[in-house]
């Protein structure tokens, strides 16, 4: 997935157009870079900031880690409204802590875990 692809599942995740994405380019851009930073550090055992500033690329993780990504910033994005909205968030919250806490130092996660991460990728139809 690229960065790009990151950006527009947040837009989605939080119900907004893919075409949005300029008026939320700041905000979804940090957040992203925040879940990143978040499950690289712990994956790759380090302290060292890793920023994606190309939408073109991908992140170094491995694909399934990707969307959890995504649920980062999607749940940062429904912090920042109304109650209501913060509900609706608590959802990603979880998925992304859930899977966090699978994530081992400087090794990833096993292959049953990755299986069922990509098995549940498709969880959060029909929120609303």
């Amino acid at each position: 997935m690229t960065v790009q692809q990151l950006y527009d599942m947040v837009m989605i995740q939080t119900g907004n157009d893919t075409t949005d994405i300029t008026d939320y380019a700041t905000e979804v851009a940090a957040y992203v870079n925040e879940g990143y930073s978040k499950l690289y550090e712990k994956y790759m055992n380090t302290a060292e900031v890793v920023e994606l500033t190309d939408t073109g690329e991908s992140p170094l993780k491995p694909d399934h880690m990707h969307r959890y990504i995504a649920d980062w910033a999607t749940w940062r994005m429904y912090m920042n409204g109304n109650p209501s909205r913060q509900q609706r968030g608590f959802a990603f919250k979880q998925s992304f802590d859930e899977f966090f806490a699978k994530v081992t130092r400087g090794g990833g996660i096993t292959d049953a875990d990755a299986l069922a991460a990509r098995a549940a990728s498709m969880r959060f139809r029909n929120l609303y």
